[in-house]
């Protein structure tokens, strides 16, 4: 997909937000909670770079996202739809309740590290945030 975007003379950034650990400056629990918070902030800082650099045209920038992504992608169409032209969401979760309720029995082992990222669905707590964070929230409220 990154290939087919740019053999069609467009410019193309993948923004390394604090969800991704590739560094080890970056603590693994710097996303805790970040989900449509500071790492929004993060891709907006980046795209905020690329235009002060010339890079991006603001009037003509655009946002694709898959699964994580798509999340991204969702919450940018509901939090900050104006920075963005066009907006594409792929398979994205747009439920934050839902998706913590329909995890796979196989991603057991890590359920406790979701309910960590993200927030536990079983406390009062843990739903009104994820009700919060979920981009179908900022569609309807």
């Amino acid at each position: 997909m990154r290939a087919d975007i740019c053999s069609r003379r467009n410019r193309l950034a993948v923004v390394a937000d604090r969800g991704l650990h590739r560094e080890e400056a970056v603590p693994v629990t710097a996303a805790d909670h970040e989900w449509g918070g500071r790492m929004h902030d993060d891709l907006i800082d980046a795209l905020d770079w690329a235009v002060a650099k010339g890079i991006a045209d603001r009037q003509r920038v655009g946002f694709f996202g898959a699964s994580y992504g798509g999340y991204s992608a969702l919450t940018a169409a509901t939090k900050t739809p104006e920075v963005f032209a066009c907006i594409v969401d792929v398979f994205g979760i747009s439920n934050l309740i839902t998706f913590m309720a329909t995890v796979p029995p196989y991603w057991g082992p890590w359920f406790s590290i979701w309910k960590n990222r993200l927030g536990d669905p079983a406390t009062e707590a843990g739903r009104a945030f994820l009700t919060e964070r979920s981009p179908l929230t900022g569609l309807l409220g």
